[in-house]
């Protein structure tokens, strides 16, 4: 699904704080691209990402899924475009704890409508399975480890099929092995379903493993053509650079 991002401008809402914590002139994403987004803590990863999931609305701007706008809609209508189309894994696994992880990988399939109750229960097992937790199906998000609830969010987040998938720092909170399974899971069904896949990190290491990568930075999202150290350069000395940033 492609992405367009025009103007879009979101300040804080504190009356006497007037900074602009985003200003994106212009983002568009084609079927099936997969993009990082690179950039530090408090740089406005997490609040971009909800822009794009239709769950924080701008302060001006236009976000389209396809032709839709998706801040012109109705929130009834938007809610259920997302549903459809957008899967979103916040840096949390927001797992509903009174949920068993089959049940919770179930639930964007029946909110999306797409699958009927027997089909959506026979692919939440699949998918569990993927991700090495059938045996756990049964089992509460408060009895397994932080890691696997990584693994569960991130079935639950390709479950519905979604045409643009969005992963806000997958790698947080998770050693390097769970996170770089996480991340290849998500790669892997993104190209599958031939889905739009972005993905936020404050670690410039995983620029390799991306077709497009962006930085952002003083509320501007800059796309980084070649990671070579000359293009690298013109960062180091930017004070919202991560001290892990290569130069």
């Amino acid at each position: 699904m492609t992405l367009h991002v025009k103007n879009v401008l979101y300040r804080y809402h504190d009356a006497l704080d007037t900074r602009a914590m985003l200003n994106i002139d212009l983002l568009q994403l084609n079927q099936g691209e997969q993009a990082l987004i690179i950039g530090g803590s408090a740089s406005g990863k997490t609040t971009l990402m909800e822009i794009f999931a239709g769950v924080r609305q701008p302060t001006a701007g236009a976000v389209w899924l396809r032709t839709h706008s998706l801040y012109r809609l109705l929130p009834v209508d938007r809610e259920k475009l997302t549903a459809k189309n957008i899967g979103y894994m916040p840096q949390r696994s927001q797992l509903h704890s009174e949920l068993t992880l089959l049940e919770n990988v179930e639930l964007p399939m029946l909110i999306a409508g797409k699958f009927p109750m027997n089909l959506a229960r026979a692919r939440a097992k699949a998918l569990l399975g993927q991700v090495g937790l059938l045996s756990d199906a049964d089992r509460y998000p408060s009895e397994i480890s932080e890691e696997r609830r990584k693994y569960v969010a991130a079935a639950k987040t390709i479950a519905a099929m979604p045409r643009l998938i969005l992963s806000d720092e997958p790698l947080m909170g998770v050693n390097q092995t769970d996170g770089h399974f996480v991340l290849d899971f998500l790669q892997e069904m993104a190209k599958w379903y031939n889905a739009t896949l972005v993905v936020t990190t404050r670690n410039p290491v995983l620029a390799s493993r991306f077709e497009r990568v962006f930085y952002l930075a003083d509320g501007k999202l800059e796309e980084l053509e070649h990671l070579t150290h000359r293009k690298l350069a013109p960062f180091a000395n930017n004070r919202h650079v991560p001290e892990f940033w290569p130069t």
